[in-house]
């Protein structure tokens, strides 16, 4: 994402990525047949950790550029 984006257009590009990444893991556990699988829970539930972490990170920046 670039850095001159503002905080609406930086949060839709990392809202894009995410979506995309998590469709990504429910058609590898799809394909594999383990869609329903703990595995593919964890998946997602670590993806939607760190998102927060960084959601939190870069909206504290936006906060100090103003």
């Amino acid at each position: 994402i670039p850095h001159f984006f503002n905080q609406n257009e930086w949060e839709n590009s990392e809202l894009e990525i995410y979506n995309s990444m998590v469709n990504g893991l429910n058609r590898y556990f799809n394909l594999g047949g383990a869609f329903k699988s703990s595995a593919r829970e964890k998946q997602l539930i670590l993806l939607k950790k760190e998102r927060e972490k960084l959601l939190t990170a870069k909206r504290r920046e936006f906060t100090n550029k103003q």
